[in-house]
């Protein structure tokens, strides 16, 4: 597998997420954010610097946030084709604070839908 495959196979909406899943796409989304926080911490700490406003960092810190939010979105969009919406429903997001509980509360449908079929979670 390249590099332009492995990003694809992430990132890819195709298909249907259940709650577990879900649940454990938005956790994970985040891990490398908080990484990169925790070791920035490290590094200050152990050297006794202070890393405000070094560049690198930021950018690793502005990197890490939007793979995370672009991983976050994709698992909404394929927890909305479990829910049989289309990822045109995400502007409920804006309007609705309460959008991620209906997400991990509402059961998806049962059997095949037009995303794909039902998954195992």
């Amino acid at each position: 597998m390249n590099i332009k495959e492995i990003i694809k196979f992430i990132f890819r909406a195709n298909g249907r997420t259940g709650r577990k899943e879900y649940i454990s796409r938005s956790i994970s989304a985040y891990y490398p954010l908080i990484l990169v926080i925790i070791l920035a911490k490290i590094v200050e700490s152990i050297f006794n610097i202070s890393l405000k406003g070094n560049s690198f960092v930021s950018f690793l810190l502005l990197f890490t946030a939007c793979w995370g939010f672009l991983r976050q979105y994709h698992a909404v969009i394929k927890r909305l084709h479990d829910l049989g919406k289309s990822g045109k429903s995400l502007k409920q997001i804006f309007w609705n604070p309460f959008f991620g509980f209906y997400l991990l509360l509402k059961d998806g449908q049962t059997g095949p839908n037009e995303y794909g079929d039902e998954p195992g979670n």
